[in-house]
């Protein structure tokens, strides 16, 4: 038996299941939290502390920024509904994957050659840094070492003349 929906409601959108770490800023600051799905125009985000309904919220997931209103609040959870209609499939997406956005802009810039070749000389460097600060370390500990083996085989010539000379005049 099928149901019939009276003509005054509306078709629920579909919602698509994720686990997708995000921030959210809101009155009390920036908290971790964690979409658990996601339509083109409303979010279900899980939180231990979930603002009040009504209250304006920002959501970041990697370069996107999403502003949101909560609509309702629940244990531990709240559904928002959105500023602007979503991209769902750029939302949820890995935040390394560089392919563009449907607005032309590029994707998420850490998979950029430029940077990643920059980020990579700069590894480099600083790896010639810490080598050098190694060697610089074995040479001073070696010449310290040097120093006070012959500062030490001084004193003991020094002291065995001295015991020497104390023997030869003792009766």
């Amino acid at each position: 038996m099928a149901l019939k929906l009276a003509s005054g409601f509306k078709n629920r959108e579909a919602r698509r299941k994720v686990f997708v770490a995000a921030r959210m800023r809101s009155d009390s600051g920036w908290v971790d939290v964690t979409i658990r799905n996601i339509s083109s125009r409303g979010i279900l985000v899980q939180t231990v502390d979930p603002p009040a309904p009504g209250r304006a919220i920002e959501l970041r997931r990697a370069s996107h920024i999403i502003i949101a209103r909560v609509v309702w609040r629940g244990r531990g959870e709240f559904g928002v509904r959105t500023q602007d209609v979503l991209a769902i499939d750029d939302i949820v997406a890995p935040p390394g994957d560089a392919t563009p956005r449907a607005d032309g802009r590029p994707g998420e810039r850490r998979r950029d050659p430029e940077r990643l070749a920059a980020a990579a000389v700069a590894a480099k460097l600083e790896a010639s840094r810490q080598r050098a600060a190694m060697f610089q370390y074995v040479v001073l500990a070696g010449g310290a070492l040097a120093a006070a083996l012959f500062a030490g085989f001084k004193v003991y010539g020094l002291l065995a003349r001295m015991a020497a000379a104390v023997s030869a005049n003792l009766p």
